[in-house]
C-alpha cells in the first residue's frame, strides 16, 4: 500500500510503503528496489520467517537480511527505513520449543536491531519512551 505524505515533508520525500510482516513474506528485495521511506511492522513475524533448528544460524540470516536494508538505507539520503515489531518476552515462557526459540530469537534480533539504528523507542500504553 503506497500513500502520499504530509505537504510538510513532500518536498524531500515522495512516498512511503508499508510491508506486513503479519500477512505477507518479505525478503527485502521489494524494499531494496523501492525510494523513499519504508515501514514494516510485524517485525515479529519477519524474524520468524528466519527461524530454523539452530537458533544462532537463524540470527545470522536475520544480520545478513538487516545488512542488506541498511546498506539499502545508506544509498540514498531519501531513503529511511522504520521498523516496528511487537514484544513477546514477555509473560509466561511457551510450553513449545519452538514458540520459546523464536521468543529467544526476537528478542535477540531486537538487541542487533538497536545496535545499529539510529533511534528507538518504546511505546507501552501509547506513552512514548526514547531508548536511544
Amino acid at each position: 500500500m503506497k500513500t502520499q505524505i504530509s505537504h510538510i515533508e513532500a518536498s524531500e520525500y515522495s512516498e512511503i510503503t508499508w510491508y506486513n510482516g503479519y500477512t505477507s513474506n518479505i525478503e527485502g528485495e521489494e524494499i531494496i528496489r523501492s525510494e523513499g521511506i519504508s515501514i514494516i511492522f510485524g517485525l515479529e513475524h519477519v524474524i520468524e520467517q528466519f527461524l530454523e533448528q539452530d537458533v544462532d544460524h537463524s540470527r545470522g540470516l536475520f544480520r545478513q537480511w538487516l545488512q542488506r536494508l541498511i546498506e539499502w538505507e545508506d544509498s540514498s539520503p531519501k531513503n529511511k527505513l522504520y521498523l516496528i515489531g511487537c514484544d513477546i518476552g514477555k509473560g509466561i515462557v511457551p510450553i513449545d520449543s519452538r514458540h520459546r526459540s523464536l521468543r529467544d530469537l526476537v528478542g535477540w534480533c531486537y538487541q542487533d536491531i538497536v545496535e545499529r539504528a539510529d533511534r528507538v523507542d518504546v511505546i507501552w500504553y501509547g506513552i512514548n519512551q526514547r531508548l536511544k
